[in-house]
């Protein structure tokens, strides 16, 4: 895994997009009911292998997303990183108490898995991500298209401006990365803190945004675009 967890990408197959709708998990019973697994996108143990495994060597679009984590997330390497966390016993066996990772006074919500450690503890033979919060959960939509995305930290704003989109406040800045120009936007949000967007201008395409839905991205299209 890659020292700065916060570049890892991961692939949920099942769905074009993200959807708080998919935090409703209820096949695997070694993981909590409101969570999400992704596979990791690089790693010869993750995302490829899974489709090497299942057949799955010309995925379409629209069966998947890429994603990232942002923040209070961990990586577990081996089976004794788990004992360094809430964790609980039966018959020898240990598992992750993940409902006090959640409730820690910096809480974990993801945590980055080994292939053995994620057979450990969820059944699953690949390297992945447990998404235990959409807190932290980045939708990246150029992962899709290149081997080197943008992210927010190619964009990072130095100088806003504003503009209010109904009775919200927004900032926006535009900047230029690879001869490309980017509008990155932010609003304040009770849920995730702060979302962003940022859209490639040329193409009119997202990038990448974190808790912004349909409707708010069709305002930042017509009002700022």
């Amino acid at each position: 895994m890659e020292k700065n967890l916060d570049t890892n990408m991961y692939v949920y197959f099942g769905s074009d997009h993200y959807d708080r709708e998919l935090f409703k998990n209820d096949k695997n019973k070694n993981i909590p009911k409101f969570s999400l697994i992704g596979f990791s996108l690089k790693s010869k143990n993750g995302w490829r292998k899974w489709c090497d495994d299942n057949d799955m060597n010309s995925v379409s679009k629209y069966d998947y997303f890429c994603f990232r984590i942002h923040n209070n997330n961990l990586a577990l390497e081996n089976i004794d990183d788990i004992k360094k966390l809430p964790h609980y016993t039966n018959k020898g066996r240990y598992s992750i108490d993940y409902e006090a990772l959640l409730k820690m006074d910096y809480p974990i919500y993801a945590l980055h898995m080994k292939s053995k450690v994620a057979k450990y503890l969820l059944g699953i033979e690949y390297d992945c991500a447990l998404v235990l919060s959409d807190v932290c959960l980045i939708e990246n939509y150029s992962a899709k298209d290149t081997d080197n995305p943008i992210i927010f930290d190619d964009i990072c704003p130095l100088k806003y401006n504003k503009r209010i989109l109904g009775e919200k406040e927004i900032l926006y800045s535009e900047c230029e990365v690879n001869d490309k120009n980017y509008i990155y936007c932010e609003q304040p949000d009770k849920h995730y803190g702060f979302k962003y967007l940022i859209i490639n201008k040329s193409n009119r395409k997202i990038i990448e945004k974190c808790g912004y839905d349909e409707d708010e991205v069709t305002d930042v299209f017509e009002n700022i675009i």
